[in-house]
């Protein structure tokens, strides 16, 4: 990651279109509600609080994707409801996150 600091919540760019290469991390980065599902190893990124969270998808299943996270006392593995709307994954359980970030090559 070219950019390492800054809070949990600024590894979103909220300027950055759906899909597009996130340049500061180095990284792709799509908005929940994306047509693009999260995969294993993508990092959900939260922005709902102060400094924000981040968690490292572990697996995703028929309504749901699980994370790994620090910090979260009680919770290190969490499962949250995911739903597909006209072609398009919405992460809806509480907490939502803003998107996910995935290490490609981004397209043209």
């Amino acid at each position: 990651m070219p950019d390492v600091m800054g809070h949990a919540k600024s590894f979103f760019d909220e300027s950055i279109p759906d899909g597009a290469f996130n340049q500061r991390r180095g990284l792709v980065q799509y908005r929940n509600g994306s047509s693009e599902p999260p995969r294993p190893d993508d990092l959900l990124v939260f922005t709902d609080t102060k400094y924000g969270h981040v968690g490292i998808v572990t697996e995703v299943g028929d309504g749901f994707v699980e994370m790994i996270q620090q910090n979260i006392l009680g919770r290190t593995r969490q499962r949250l409801s995911i739903v597909v709307s006209n072609g398009h994954f919405f992460v809806r359980a509480p907490p939502r996150p803003a998107g996910w970030l995935r290490k490609q090559i981004p397209g043209p």
